[in-house]
């Protein structure tokens, strides 16, 4: 599975739950594409606890196609996933929002989430909004034009 991690140059205070969320997919062994505002922050990551973390940085359209990922992970608030649907505009790439800020209505999985709650799956997923829920309790509703994507499970830490 190829995932694409998608925000801004993070805050400070965020670097954990963006060290949980590669954890979790460098246990799964995905392939990670990250956008090049990332990079410096998921560096930094890397040398502090996964050395043998790899990952390909994209920072445009063209880039993000030639990785091709399955889905998108938007780390940030509802500009953030805003931005990235301009990015994925061209291609049919779902986008599951982590909200890094206060109030999300897009973003709507809280990072405070990521690290208290245990399990989180992708359940359906139209262009740019994704279905999550905890074990079988579904977060929030699609649209029209669902998707059944598989299940990919995300544990944080209690």
């Amino acid at each position: 599975m190829r995932i694409a991690l998608f925000g801004r140059e993070p805050k400070t205070q965020n670097l954990p739950y963006i060290e949980v969320v590669l954890e979790k997919l460098h246990e799964e062994t995905v392939q990670i594409g990250v956008y090049s505002p990332l990079k410096d922050a998921v560096e930094q990551i890397k040398q502090e606890e996964f050395e043998n973390l790899e990952y390909l940085v994209y920072a445009n359209e063209e880039e993000l196609k030639d990785f091709d990922p399955d889905f998108l992970i938007s780390l940030g608030g509802d500009g953030t996933i805003l931005d990235a649907t301009v990015l994925i505009q061209s291609k049919d790439i779902p986008i599951l929002g982590i909200n890094m800020g206060r109030l999300g209505f897009l973003a709507n999985v809280a990072k405070s989430n990521i690290v208290k709650k245990p399990c989180y799956h992708l359940l359906h997923c139209s262009r740019a909004i994704c279905g999550v829920a905890k074990g079988a309790q579904r977060r929030f509703g699609l649209s029209a034009g669902e998707q059944h994507v598989g299940a990919f499970q995300f544990t944080g830490y209690q």
